[in-house]
């Protein structure tokens, strides 16, 4: 049945079957000793608590201003969620971020020595409590998570036990036939087909499979995605292999870093506590941006909350950022629109660039600020909410590309010339049959007009002060 990773970070993926294996492994999680998480996370500092409480605060009252603004029109959202199962708690602190489904848990994980059983390596109770951290996390985390359904923002959970005795009744255990298996499983209602009828889901998937080629494993999952593609996003975490997805291959996060195929698949890396990328995470082309991943608080399987290292923590934090933005435009959003919202709203890191596509970090602060155009300024990246002022047609730029309002998702800044002209790039919706495409272009002046939403004064800023504009989201314009 499913595996995770055993403690040595550097190591392939065991995959240990009970029986009629599947060929999948749970990502994570990480049981590392302190050593291991210096080693492999770095060191968390003071200041990087008061970086986190400053930025949790920002999102709440982000969080309470949309919610605010958009009243009644919040959708309710569904996130599935196949993975180890779910626990449920009756803690009173924790009653409602835990009221998944109708109360209903009808996928609870299996004991500990059954779980232990799949991978000796491993620790049974946290194998069987992985699903659980995940959907916490997912929901926005213990501390989030009663407080946005406080606010009106309405996010349920749906898991879905991939370790359940009854899982391969009609499988086969020919290895060549491991993904027929995932496929009969999707086919008889338990995974894709059924929400494809009914959920209409964002998808966190901290599973994977390993391969020994790019091709065919998995052709059946990749076609049974593609099917869904209107409805549905997933967001896969890409590995604890401490390497490239083009050396250890992991499915499906291999069908990541691409915008024009694949378009509703997000592969997630893991960063340390400094931003930088964690020595465990799987990194290449193919992942699409990165999350923090180290110490993460979730509810594993008792009420006290519990802090998870590994990339299967670090895709939840996306997938809850998809949610409240589908939560926003309901299904007037294609996925591909939340997926390029969040690409288009990331942090950059030059450092980066090698690892992840385009060196993409998460900010979710950025993606859920709908309403307005995001400044990031300086080396504190210092977050100004409000509109641009000047003319976007003004830029010059390569191919014959013109920015409008429409078009335009993120600036980045590139460089800066002698006369502090701006050398940036843009990032550019050209239609459903393109995606997202990125151009370089010029400015015509050193500074641009900013009305700062907070004051209502309009600012002159300079270009050299900026690492980027995040533009007003499309959902904005589907709801008033």
């Amino acid at each position: 049945i499913l595996a995770a990773f055993s403690d040595s970070v550097s190591s392939e993926p065991t995959i240990s079957p009970i029986s009629n294996a599947t060929g999948l492994f749970l990502v994570g999680p990480m049981s590392l000793t302190p050593e291991l998480l210096l080693q492999n996370c770095g060191k968390f500092e003071p200041t990087d608590e008061a970086v986190y409480l400053r930025k949790k605060i920002s999102l709440l009252t982000l969080l309470t201003k949309n919610a605010s603004r958009l009243r009644d029109k919040l959708t309710s959202v569904t996130i599935a969620i196949p993975d180890s199962g779910l626990y449920g708690h009756k803690s009173e602190s924790l009653q409602t971020a835990y009221d998944f489904y109708s109360g209903i848990n009808s996928e609870k994980p299996l004991s500990a020595e059954v779980m232990a059983a799949g991978d000796p390596k491993s620790d049974g109770r946290l194998l069987a409590a992985h699903g659980t951290a995940v959907s916490s996390i997912a929901r926005g985390g213990p501390e989030l998570s009663a407080i946005i359904e406080g606010l009106g923002y309405d996010i349920k959970l749906r898991p879905f036990n991939l370790f359940k005795a009854n899982m391969n009744a009609t499988c086969t255990s020919n290895s060549g036939e491991r993904i027929v298996c995932v496929k009969a499983e999707i086919q008889n209602g338990k995974l894709i087909t059924s929400v494809s009828t009914t959920l209409h889901a964002i998808w966190n998937l901290s599973v994977g499979q390993v391969s020994n080629s790019t091709q065919d494993n998995m052709n059946d999952l990749l076609s049974l995605i593609s099917r869904v593609e209107s409805d549905e996003l997933f967001v896969v975490a890409a590995g604890n292999s401490g390497r490239s997805l083009n050396d250890v291959i992991i499915f499906p996060a291999f069908y990541g870093g691409k915008t024009g195929e694949n378009r509703n698949i997000i592969t997630v890396a893991a960063l340390k506590f400094d931003g930088g990328l964690a020595n465990f995470s799987s990194f290449g082309s193919n992942v699409d941006i990165a999350a923090p991943g180290c110490e993460i608080p979730a509810v594993g399987n008792a009420p006290e909350i519990e802090k998870w290292t590994g990339t299967s923590f670090s895709a939840p934090a996306v997938t809850f950022v998809a949610a409240i933005l589908r939560s926003y435009g309901g299904q007037q959003l294609k996925v591909q629109d939340i997926k390029h919202r969040i690409l288009t709203s990331a942090d950059y890191d030059q450092a980066l660039v090698s690892k992840i596509n385009m060196g993409r970090t998460l900010n979710v602060e950025k993606a859920l600020a709908v309403f307005d155009d995001v400044i990031s300024l300086g080396p504190s990246r210092k977050l100004v909410l409000g509109t641009y002022m000047d003319d976007l047609s003004s830029f010059d730029c390569e191919d014959n590309i013109k920015l409008t309002r429409s078009n335009a998702k993120q600036i980045v800044l590139k460089n800066i010339n002698e006369t502090g002209n701006a050398e940036i790039t843009a990032f550019v919706e050209q239609g459903a049959q393109t995606g997202l495409v990125s151009a370089v272009c010029s400015s015509t002046s050193d500074r641009f007009k900013f009305k700062n939403s907070d004051t209502g004064i309009e600012e002159m800023v300079e270009w050299r002060n900026l690492n980027d504009i995040t533009f007003s989201f499309l959902v904005s314009q589907v709801l008033p």
